[in-house]
């Protein structure tokens, strides 16, 4: 019995957090429309989108770029899915720069960067997204843990942080995901 209340208790307290980000998600809707506008505006243009984070940021990614592409019928690619180009790189450079040798490769100006990072702090998602401002491309960080690196600077051309907790951040950016592709789909051609 006593497992069954503790249980419970971890689930109300993991609901409770869900709730708050939830509602400072919904504080920051002008963000989210924002990130849709950008996204419509590459569509158009027909324009990229390149997309990336690592570990469970990575999956992330990789969901929303599938998303992009099938539902809001952008040309969208994730940086985090060759995993041969990214251990290549960082055997023969640096894991800090993998994504910046791949964006090299195959951003124009006016592309978008979208980086998804559970804390902000990752030298490689702040390297690239600093290497794409200097080349011309929008940038966004959907980031955790009260946006690390992102809260102070301006590296990105807009940013969405949430949570201070990992787990959760992961939650609310898969949520974010969902609502741009959700409100991207209303105006697909």
């Amino acid at each position: 019995m006593e497992a069954k209340l503790y249980t419970k208790v971890k689930i109300n307290n993991y609901l409770k957090i869900s709730v708050r980000d939830i509602t400072i998600l919904k504080n920051q809707q002008y963000k989210v429309t924002s990130v849709v506008e950008l996204l419509k505006t590459i569509r158009d243009a027909d324009r990229q989108v390149f997309v990336c984070g690592n570990g469970g940021s990575s999956a992330t990614a990789s969901h929303f770029v599938n998303d992009l592409r099938k539902m809001g019928n952008i040309r969208a690619y994730c940086l985090s899915d060759n995993i041969a180009s990214m251990t290549a790189y960082a055997n023969d450079d640096s894991y800090d720069y993998i994504f910046v040798h791949q964006l090299k490769l195959l951003a124009n100006e006016k592309d978008l960067l979208i980086v998804f990072s559970g804390s902000g702090k990752s030298p490689n998602i702040i390297n690239v997204t600093e290497w794409a401002n200097k080349m011309g491309l929008d940038t966004v960080a959907i980031v955790g843990m009260n946006g690390g690196h992102f809260s102070k600077s301006k590296t990105a051309t807009e940013k969405i942080y949430i949570s201070t907790d990992m787990l959760h951040s992961e939650d609310i950016h898969m949520l974010i995901c969902h609502l741009i592709i959700t409100l991207l789909e209303e105006t697909k051609k």
